[in-house]
């Protein structure tokens, strides 16, 4: 009998991890490099060139989100504050930036999002924004992401180099 119960708990608990889902199940991963040198900590918007138009994000539109993952749940955290603009050349996104206000990370739950905020996390009272720079748009990549973004992302005072299918 206590065999048989030990059999029943193990195949319960195999069959409820193999049946989890995560959000983030047969998407693409985004490649994280460390950032060159020259790039440093300030990214600074150049310039639009001759015959290039500059827009600026419309927030309204706009949605800035991130998915955090572990076995039991996936949970979707919505940054409610940004801003930044998109350079577009010949009618192809050609660079741009968006600056991300870290204090206003929604978790949808009052103490996860505060404990996002604290060191463990975002160390937003040191670290108040986030920012990434479009350095390359590529064609190519699946059916479903047709380009390749690559730019660099400033967090917690950290910057690298990442690339995602968009």
């Amino acid at each position: 009998m206590k065999r048989t119960m030990t059999l029943c708990v193990a195949l319960c608990v195999v069959a409820s991890l193999a049946a989890c889902q995560s959000e983030l199940d047969n998407k693409p991963a985004a490649k994280v490099e460390a950032a060159p040198e020259s790039q440093g900590q300030a990214l600074q918007a150049k310039p639009a060139a001759d015959g290039a138009a500059v827009y600026e994000m419309d927030l309204a539109a706009s949605k800035f989100a991130a998915v955090g993952s572990k076995v039991t749940a996936d949970k979707t955290l919505q940054f409610k504050s940004m801003s930044g603009q998109a350079t577009v050349e010949g009618g192809k996104l050609t660079g741009g930036e968006v600056t991300i206000e870290m204090s206003s990370v929604d978790a949808g739950h009052e103490k996860l999002t505060k404990h996002l905020m604290s060191e463990d996390f975002f160390d937003v009272a040191n670290h108040p924004k986030a920012t990434f720079k479009i350095s390359e748009v590529k064609q190519g990549g699946m059916a479903a992401w047709p380009h390749e973004v690559s730019g660099t992302l400033t967090l917690r005072g950290k910057t690298k180099t990442i690339s995602f299918p968009a």
